[in-house]
């Protein structure tokens, strides 16, 4: 907390460099460096350089949010997770930020907690042009209202565990041989007395991993009881 007034005050000792001082610097008008910012003008390599030069001599930031959303979108994406806690969640945010950075996105993560509320408003910011595109993790079962907010929007891609009844693209591990082959790894160690410990039935992931355990079982003839 002590610090945040010299943060401040070094904020307001530092003027901020605004395009027209760019403009001036390169001795070129303000429209010219404004479209040449945005790409929308093709210079001779001296101008190029001359806008460059001032560019590199005044540390001209810019205003970077507000030309991406001059062309029409943020240019990132957001990543909706229950519990970056997980293992699995952190794995996959890792890999989603690679691949967004590959295509020229930046990648926002947001955190739920399984919370509606918290799901309800990222995805409103689809709305609101905060980011182009969601990827989208429940953990929770859903009463129709996560369905019906997933509905409204065709930019939304759901992982790891579905929402039934909704429409949006879909990107799902193989919960079934996952199942399976963690079974038959605790079969070949010699156990034969193994439970299934699992999270709700109407989650798509919980009942694909129970039946890829059954399969294991079933396979190396033990049998498949189920408790509550």
């Amino acid at each position: 907390m002590l610090l945040i007034p010299f943060i401040q005050r070094g904020l307001m000792m530092k003027k901020r460099v605004l395009l027209s001082d760019v403009a001036n610097l390169a001795g070129l008008s303000k429209a010219t460096v404004s479209r040449y910012m945005n790409h929308s003008i093709v210079l001779p390599q001296a101008t190029v350089t001359r806008i460059e030069s001032a560019i590199a001599e005044l540390d001209y930031r810019g205003n970077s949010l507000a030309r991406r959303l001059s062309k029409g979108g943020s240019e990132t994406l957001g990543l909706v997770l229950s519990d970056i806690t997980n293992p699995f969640f952190a794995e996959l945010a890792d890999a989603a930020e690679e691949a967004a950075f590959e295509n020229g996105y930046s990648l926002v993560l947001c955190i739920t907690r399984n919370n509606p509320e918290k799901e309800s408003q990222f995805i409103h910011w689809l709305d609101t042009c905060q980011v182009d595109g969601l990827l989208f993790a429940t953990n929770r079962p859903d009463n129709g209202s996560l369905r019906k907010e997933i509905q409204r929007h065709q930019r939304i891609v759901l992982l790891d565990e579905d929402i039934p009844g909704s429409c949006a693209p879909k990107v799902f591990a193989d919960n079934e041989q996952g199942g399976r082959l963690a079974t038959e790894q605790l079969i070949a160690a010699g156990h034969r007395e193994i439970a299934f410990i699992g999270g709700p039935d109407a989650l798509m992931s919980v009942r694909e991993r129970y039946q890829g355990f059954c399969t294991a079982l079933a396979q190396a003839g033990l049998s498949c009881r189920r408790n509550g």
